[in-house]
């Protein structure tokens, strides 16, 4: 699972959206079962040097 297709040599969506300052979230599941508004998603990211990617614990805050 890739914001990019399987195949892609250049990766362009990735160059885009990191070279705009924005990241992505991959392969979360069941994000239907949160409200349409109102619900904070808090992003914890592991903190490591050299890679291209990493996990993340992902959670929400309801109201």
């Amino acid at each position: 699972m890739s914001v990019d297709y399987g195949a892609s040599a250049d990766f362009a969506v990735h160059h885009l959206a990191l070279g705009s300052g924005l990241y992505h979230l991959e392969n979360l599941a069941d994000l239907s079962a949160l409200p349409e508004t109102g619900a904070l998603l808090v992003v914890a990211p592991l903190k490591l040097e050299g890679g291209s990617g990493g996990p993340v614990r992902v959670f929400a805050l309801l109201p």
